[in-house]
Parts: C-alpha cells; sequence; structure tokens
C-alpha cells in the first residue's frame, strides 16, 4: 500500500520548523513531532507526565536504603571509578556528569511504574538499578531493545563523555529551540510541574545526545545527534521495560488473603507476573515470610507468623497462581 502525505500538513510542520534554522533534516526532525503526536494521541504522554507530577519516592532519600542504591548500580560504580563523581558533579546544571546517569534511573524508575501500572517499591528500583537497562540505551539509543549485550560497554565512555562539545553555536541553538517545540507541543498550559519536566527532560535529551556523538567516536554534537536523543526518549517512554529489569531483585514471596498460602517468585519472576490465587483470593508481594504477618493486616483473613512457620515446616504447596 503507498501513502501520499497530507501536503498541507507538511508545510504547516515546515513552517513550525523554520525557527530551527538551517542544517538539519526536515524529515527527521517531522519524524520525532511525529513520535510525540502518537504518543499523545495514544495517551501514553499524558499517562506519563500524570505520574510524573505525583510522582512520591519509592525509598525515602533520607533513608541509609536510598544511599545504598547506587552501589546497586554497576554502571555508577565505574563512572565513579573513572572520577565521574557526585562531589565533581552539579545536579542543577545542565552539564553531562554523574547526576545525568543518576536522574536517568529516575525516569526510568517512571517508565517502569507505567509500564506496571502501580507506585514502585523499594525492590522495583532495586531491579532497575542493578540492571544493564542504562548501558543498552547508551549503547543502542533508539535500538536499545535489540542490544543482547553490554560487554562491549567499556570505562572509555566515561572519559569520552567530558571531551564532547557542540560543533558551534547554530547546533546548540537548535537543541534548545526544538526543546521548546517539542514541550509547547506537549502540554496546553505551562505550570512549575512543566517546567521542572522540562528542566529534566532536556538533561536526559543533552545526555542521550552526548551519547549519540562518543558511540560515532566523534567530539562535536551535530543536530543529527540531538535528533537521535529525542528519538530515543520517545522509543522508552512507549516500550514496556519491564522484561529488562533485573528480576533476581524479586526475593519475596506472593501471599495470598483467602487461604493463606505463598509462593516464592522465581528468578525470572516479578510480582506482577501473576494477577490473584487459584482460589480466587487476592495476593500480595511480601519481602519475606517474617514480613508476611505485617502484610497479611490488609487481608481478609489474617495470615499470622506463626501458621506461616508451620506451612513452611511441613513443606506443604502453598498456592498455585494464575500467570497472566
Amino acid at each position: 500500500m503507498a501513502l501520499v502525505y497530507n501536503k498541507g500538513h507538511v508545510r504547516s510542520i515546515r513552517g513550525e520548523l523554520e525557527d530551527l534554522g538551517t542544517g538539519f533534516d526536515f524529515e527527521s526532525v517531522r519524524n520525532v513531532i511525529l513520535d510525540l503526536g502518537y504518543l499523545k494521541n495514544k495517551g501514553i504522554y499524558e499517562e506519563f507526565f500524570d505520574i510524573y507530577k505525583n510522582w512520591e519516592d519509592p525509598i525515602n532519600v533520607l533513608t541509609s536504603a536510598y544511599n545504598r542504591l547506587p552501589s546497586t548500580s554497576s554502571l555508577l560504580q565505574r563512572a565513579m571509578s573513572n572520577n565521574l563523581t557526585p562531589e565533581k558533579s552539579n545536579i542543577f546544571s545542565g552539564s553531562v556528569d554523574y547526576f545525568s546517569l543518576h536522574q536517568f534511573y529516575r525516569f526510568l524508575e517512571r517508565v517502569y511504574s507505567m509500564n506496571l501500572g502501580r507506585q514502585l517499591q523499594e525492590e522495583d528500583v532495586k531491579a532497575i538499578f542493578s540492571s544493564d537497562i542504562l548501558e543498552k540505551i547508551i549503547l543502542g539509543l533508539e535500538n536499545f531493545d535489540r542490544v543482547n549485550s553490554t560487554n562491549n560497554f567499556d570505562d572509555s565512555f566515561f572519559h569520552d563523555i567530558k571531551e564532547v562539545k557542540w560543533t558551534d553555536k547554530h547546533t546548540e541553538r537548535f537543541f534548545d529551540k526544538l526543546h521548546d517545540l517539542l514541550i509547547s507541543k506537549s502540554f496546553n498550559e505551562i505550570g512549575n510541574r512543566e517546567i521542572a519536566f522540562k528542566r529534566e527532560f532536556k538533561r536526559i535529551a543533552k545526555f542521550l545526545a552526548v551519547c549519540s556523538t562518543v558511540n560515532k567516536n566523534k567530539t562535536y554534537i551535530t543536530t543529527i545527534d540531538v535528533i537521535s536523543a529525542y528519538k530515543t526518549i520517545f522509543k522508552i517512554i512507549k516500550t514496556d521495560i519491564s522484561p529488562m529489569v533485573n528480576k533476581k531483585e524479586y526475593k519475596g514471596f506472593l501471599i495470598c488473603s483467602k487461604c493463606n498460602g505463598y509462593y516464592s517468585l522465581e528468578d525470572d519472576e516479578i510480582p506482577d507476573d501473576f494477577t490473584h490465587c487459584r482460589c480466587g483470593g487476592t495476593i500480595a508481594y511480601a519481602p519475606s515470610l517474617e514480613d508476611a504477618a505485617y502484610y497479611g493486616k490488609t487481608f481478609k483473613r489474617k495470615i499470622n507468623k506463626k501458621l506461616i512457620a508451620g506451612t513452611l515446616t511441613s513443606l506443604a504447596v502453598a498456592i498455585i497462581l494464575i500467570n497472566f
């Protein structure tokens, strides 16, 4: 089937892009705008922003559990080993540094929350940080979902990103203006939340533009790298990343509210792979059997620690869960 463009629509987009200057590929930018339009038409972009503006940190930033998060990420550990440290970075700047990586994980948390359709828990966050999903994004950009191995990701990356610069002021202005154009198409009104989103979104886009540059063994960012960055962001937002997280972080149990049984998750399973117990009962995730008594307080039939211990001792088959 051959498709014919709506020429009036193309002229309209071309008019919008005139302010971006020259030296960029019109069709590539048009495709970026169409990618955004697809996300908006499907309601994906609105859902993602709703998660952003209503976000509650799964792990309190003042706790030791939060402070331990970087140690679960091999990427952040390698960054710090290569002198890309929090102390030498600025969380509020537009520079590409340690916080660019850390903030990208935060971006992935929101995508994962949208995929699961719920607020994240501590295990969910660890499953992202301890995975190699960000390495795959760095290596593959908009083809990140096709990257099977990250063995060719080496420490030279952390040195190379420090050397990357804009080709010229024109390219940097192109980045600024394209970002403003995409944000203007994202929201009908701009408030504090939208401004914060715009700032974080831009830092992620710049990081990806730098990655695109480094992947081509270049030092200077071009308009092609900028366009690749936005196409990658929109690809991530519309992708279910749950198969790419480290499922081994889910070491707990699913507990049934009706039959008081339990099920130990396998290494390749997450709680959201299951809907309910075969007995018809509601299931909930508990990090350990010791925690089950606490979680059981919300059950219709309370699960007490003694009952769980007895079940465990007798090696009874607890529950058979229905998979999706």
